[in-house]
């Protein structure tokens, strides 16, 4: 053991001193620890519980403790900077792009960006000036109050020729859409004459179908940085097929379909 671990462990007892000294020892969580003799299991827990939360109010250090008479060696939680949760610079990735008609070269890129979600008024005023600067602040003013713990994204597209940014589709990020794992959303736009379906589906979600009336089409289902569900796009009427969308399915692990939109 080498010195800095002889000092960590010293601070750790001097921080379980003070919190045995302040805490008064109650039963353990089971009738039964009581039960047969075994008291000295139960202290043995109580001093466990102690050295936990000691060591939850340390700043990430390595450090040991001992449960159960073994040692054990535990990593204090992390809280996440502003920096490292993208609250002042956006998470992108690139969807698709989108080529003119008898062209190889890209006229477009379409992207989603996520911005993390600021937690203090502070983080939520820095915030606001990066997205100034970043050119989205006009959209983002239009929704509803900014909400502390929410994310907001974007769909950003930018002319392949100058530069130019659009952002045709943003909102606050609705929590439900990752807690209901099959969950669907899309969004519709004309870029360089094309029209665009850009959408997004749960976590849970493993196949994505529309329906046209004479065939299917399954879109590549994407990950996109700081997402849990996946992205998809489509060009106009989904190139394989013809005629209006008569239903738009997804499907689970176990090929359990959900229709999402019918005609």
């Amino acid at each position: 053991m080498n010195r800095e671990q002889d000092m960590a462990h010293h601070d750790i007892s001097l921080r379980l001193a003070d919190a045995t000294d302040e805490v008064e020892v109650g039963i353990a969580p089971y009738e039964a620890v009581m039960r047969g003799g075994k008291r000295r299991k139960a202290r043995r827990w109580v001093l466990g519980t102690a050295v936990a939360l000691v060591m939850a109010g340390s700043t990430g250090t390595l450090a040991l403790a001992v449960v159960d008479g073994r040692e054990q060696s535990y990593v204090a939680a992390h809280r996440q900077s502003a920096e490292e949760r993208h609250v002042y610079t956006p998470q992108r990735t690139q969807l698709t792009e989108i080529y003119g008609r008898g062209t190889t070269d890209a006229q477009a890129y379409v992207s989603v960006e996520l911005w993390g979600a600021p937690r203090t008024e502070a983080e939520a005023r820095k915030q606001k000036e990066r997205m100034i600067e970043y050119g989205v602040w006009d959209e983002r003013k239009a929704d509803p109050e900014a909400e502390l713990g929410r994310d907001w994204f974007s769909v950003v597209v930018i002319d392949a020729h100058g530069g130019k940014q659009t952002v045709p589709v943003f909102g606050l990020r609705d929590k439900s859409d990752d807690r209901d794992g099959m969950s669907f959303k899309s969004y519709e736009f004309t870029v360089k004459g094309t029209r665009l379906t850009v959408g997004y589906v749960g976590p849970e979600v493993k196949r994505l179908e529309y329906e046209y009336d004479d065939g299917t089409v399954e879109p590549e289902l994407m990950k996109a940085a700081g997402f849990k569900g996946r992205w998809f796009t489509l060009e106009g009427k989904a190139s394989r097929a013809k005629g209006d969308v008569a239903g738009i399915r997804v499907f689970d692990a176990k090929e359990v379909p959900r229709t999402v939109q019918v005609g």
